[in-house]
């Protein structure tokens, strides 16, 4: 997993792969000699089996992840409403890199994986990796193409040697042991200030919360940085990248300086 990175620290722009507009602004950076960063973009990846064809495209669902119905998300991509997989493959994004989040779809997942797993692999070898809150699904991605990179996403952390789960599948919570993850190349867990920064370095307090993720032999990446002097902090701290997040990211794409 960390070919990706071409040796640089990963910034990860949050729902960048959901709007083109915001998309292309990444280029610069991306295409900038020496740059300090690896520009990465994130999206909501959904499907829609029909008539025996997987469409494939970025949306955010809803607060319940739940999609529009199907006719109404026909008619989005006829009339080209919604970024599908297909145009972020196009040779004038191959500075960037990807993280495919899989939310939910129409049809079978496994029929939408598959195809989706070999655009990317053909288009986008090397410069991806699939991301989910579910491990049955990075099960599933690991089944139908073993060499694809994946990470595990928690909002709630990790504490010992255990991951706190938390999907729209019964049952809603759950510990699961980061020793016994085979599917799961990395950890992304968001970032929540705790005690423990009150009273040590906040760089020696991540590494020791998350210090079964790397014995784990996984790779931490870190959501939910709100400010330019906290992402250069965590930098040293063990992880591989970090999400941008906040309105001041939705405003200056390039914080912290790269």
């Amino acid at each position: 997993m960390l070919d990706l990175f071409n040796g640089r620290f990963g910034r990860i722009h949050h729902g960048f792969l959901n709007d083109y507009g915001k998309l292309i602004t990444l280029l610069p950076a991306a295409s900038s000699p020496g740059a300090r960063f690896t520009e990465i973009a994130e999206g909501d990846l959904c499907w829609l089996v029909d008539r025996g064809r997987s469409h494939l495209f970025f949306k955010h669902p809803s607060l319940t992840n739940r999609l529009p119905s199907r006719a109404r998300l026909l008619d989005d991509l006829h009339r080209g409403n919604l970024l599908t997989l297909d145009k972020i493959l196009s040779p004038r994004l191959k500075s960037l890199r990807f993280i495919l989040e899989l939310k939910t779809g129409y049809g079978d997942p496994r029929v939408a994986l598959r195809k989706a797993l070999r655009l990317m692999q053909r288009h986008a070898r090397g410069r991806y990796w699939v991301d989910a809150f579910n491990p049955q699904m990075l099960k599933l991605v690991k089944s139908l193409s073993p060499h694809t990179p994946t990470s595990l996403h928690t909002p709630i952390g990790v504490y010992g040697r255990y991951l706190v789960r938390t999907t729209y599948e019964r049952p809603r919570l759950s510990l699961l042991d980061l020793y016994r993850l085979p599917q799961v190349d990395a950890v992304t867990v968001t970032f929540q200030p705790r005690p423990s920064t009150m009273v040590r370095p906040l760089e020696a307090a991540i590494a020791q919360t998350h210090r079964h993720v790397f014995s784990a032999g996984k790779h931490l990446i870190l959501g939910g940085i709100r400010n330019p002097r906290t992402f250069n902090r965590v930098q040293q701290c063990g992880a591989v990248a970090a999400y941008r997040s906040g309105k001041r990211h939705a405003q200056q794409v390039a914080w912290p300086a790269a």
